[in-house]
């Protein structure tokens, strides 16, 4: 388990692998061998799994910006009779908080008094229509206030609010493979090692192929047993993109 990855180092993962680096090496023999229709495909294999993770992972990385843009940094608190402006970070449990349409919530708490209160929480559950809010009812930090006014006490703050826990679950990259992952990761090792055993009989064969003084009984390359390769790595490839 590891903190969140930047851009570079989730183009890096993806491209430079050992998928990839295993697969263009097969390319280069492909190229020797002059199987340039295969190529063609192989190639096109490979960028499309090299093109799925990108979009996969920069777009799981956008989703974890704009989460963290959801930390309200100030908001307006109840203190001794006064209301105040005050950074989130000073905001103590029991502390009341105004609600007014525009306002983000910064903490999670409990709503005192309701007036046609209506939540916005799409960013937290998905649900596009506003939720109606009445008194003793929950709220939680990182949604928004759409209509009507109320008062909430604050019951969640700091590292216990959620919108601060779902930053942390977010921001851990945990690598946690299923079953059939396993296997098909058991799988794709098996096929290196059968390419670490067969590219040096292809080259091989294909050198002796290309040599003049073997006249017809000269060996005959066998790039079937190449795609095999490739087709097997490919696959597994699918499988770690598409669980």
């Amino acid at each position: 388990m590891k903190a969140g990855r930047g851009y570079w180092e989730i183009v890096r993962d993806n491209v430079f692998n050992l998928f990839n680096i295993v697969l263009a090496l097969l390319l280069v023999m492909m190229f020797l061998q002059h199987d340039f229709a295969n190529i063609v495909l192989a190639g096109m294999a490979v960028f499309a799994n090299m093109l799925f993770g990108l979009i996969q992972e920069i777009n799981a990385r956008r989703a974890l910006d704009r989460l963290a843009a959801l930390a309200v940094k100030e908001t307006r608190v109840w203190r001794d009779g006064k209301l105040l402006r005050l950074p989130v970070n000073q905001l103590v449990q029991d502390d009341i908080l105004p609600i007014e349409p525009g306002d983000s919530i910064a903490v999670d708490g409990q709503i005192l008094q309701a007036d046609s209160l209506e939540m916005d929480e799409s960013l937290l559950t998905g649900e596009s229509d506003a939720v109606s809010k009445a008194a003793n009812d929950t709220l939680s930090s990182g949604s928004f206030c759409t209509a009507g006014a109320g008062l909430m006490v604050a019951t969640g703050v700091g590292a216990n609010s959620t919108v601060n826990k779902l930053a942390r679950t977010a921001k851990t990259y945990k690598i946690s493979l299923t079953p059939t992952q396993t296997q098909i990761s058991g799988l794709v090792k098996l096929c290196v090692v059968a390419m670490f055993i067969l590219c040096p009989m292809l080259i091989i064969g294909g050198v002796v192929n290309r040599l003049p003084s073997l006249g017809a009984g000269r060996v005959q390359s066998r790039p079937e047993e190449l795609r095999a390769v490739v087709v097997a790595s490919n696959g597994s490839e699918v499988w770690r993109v598409f669980p």
